[in-house]
């Protein structure tokens, strides 16, 4: 008889230490609300990239030929958003369970600016929360904020940025809060295909500490998007990632197996801009996640539908 390793590491674990492993490792995990205290300022540098590209600047006051060029810098922003939402398998484990509806609301608080034409600096801060519709899933709340700079590389379409980012995760009452932190930093190229396409290649390195110290982990990204505006108002577009992470000690006391994923996603999306400072977004996607500690592989379907509106000023 031949007893996998996983499976072994299991048996000696028992079943007092395999609830507080499960729960460790489900979500909310850190990258979901990472991922989630970003959504509102992605949506904001979408609409501030493609605007420019598809309808000229309508921050620029022409003054008279030849003399000068005026340009009203709105560096500060507030924004929200609401979303629904549909996930497959929201606990993210091998075990699942069934799949959930939920909704999701949001605020955030920021500065983007350009120092010298050539150096992008921006600061944010969210607020959010995720609902669902059955007791298992895991509804949360997080508050995080982030620090992000970045600039061109001479006048190829290569772009380098890093980011440092923490925040906490809680239960629904923000209470039992868990903090985490850490740092990426990425190559990215936004390379015009036509007058109305742009194709964004990008590569990526992250570190992240939790207070829940098995969470601690390193993971690297490479990712590719492409959008159209079919529209000055209408844009879609699809997008494909491959994720690697390696964990530093995923209860390996307990496992005896050092925990490395590959996750895999692809997904298309739609955005309207109702006017210059809402817009409705639609997204579908396809995730699955390949993991040596494998309570952790999953495979799930989502889809949301999300509001947003921002005001810079």
């Amino acid at each position: 008889m031949i007893i996998h390793k996983k499976t072994l590491a299991v048996i000696a674990c028992g079943a007092t230490c395999l609830p507080t492993i499960v729960h460790a490792q489900a979500v909310p995990d850190i990258q979901d609300t990472i991922t989630q205290g970003s959504q509102i300022d992605d949506i904001i540098r979408d609409q501030d990239r493609i605007g420019p590209r598809l309808g000229g600047d309508g921050d620029e006051i022409d003054g008279e030929a030849g003399i000068y060029v005026l340009r009203v810098n709105e560096i500060f922003y507030v924004g929200g958003s609401y979303g629904v939402n549909y996930s497959e398998n929201p606990l993210r484990t091998v075990d699942d369970v069934g799949g959930a509806f939920s909704v999701n609301l949001a605020a955030t608080a920021g500065m983007q600016t350009r120092f010298a034409e050539a150096i992008d600096l921006g600061v944010s801060a969210t607020i959010g929360g995720t609902e669902y519709n059955e007791l298992f899933a895991p509804s949360s709340r997080n508050i995080n904020g982030a620090i992000n700079i970045g600039t061109q590389i001479g006048q190829s379409p290569i772009y380098i940025g890093a980011t440092g980012f923490g925040g906490f995760n809680y239960d629904m009452s923000f209470e039992n809060g868990t903090g985490f932190y850490g740092g990426s930093a990425s190559l990215s190229a936004a390379l015009p295909l036509g007058q109305r396409t742009v194709l964004r290649p990008v590569i990526s390195v992250t570190r992240q500490w939790s207070e829940t110290e098995d969470n601690n982990s390193t993971s690297a990204v490479g990712a590719v998007s492409i959008t159209h505006g079919i529209t000055n108002n209408f844009i879609v577009g699809a997008s494909a990632s491959v994720t690697h992470s390696w964990f530093d000690d995923f209860f390996e006391d307990v496992t005896f197996v050092k925990r490395k994923d590959w996750q895999y996603s692809g997904g298309i999306n739609a955005t309207y801009r109702l006017n210059e400072n809402i817009s409705v977004g639609a997204a579908a996607g396809y995730e699955k996640r390949d993991s040596t500690f494998f309570l952790s592989e999953y495979d799930s379907f989502d889809a949301s539908l999300t509001f947003s509106a921002r005001i810079r000023f």
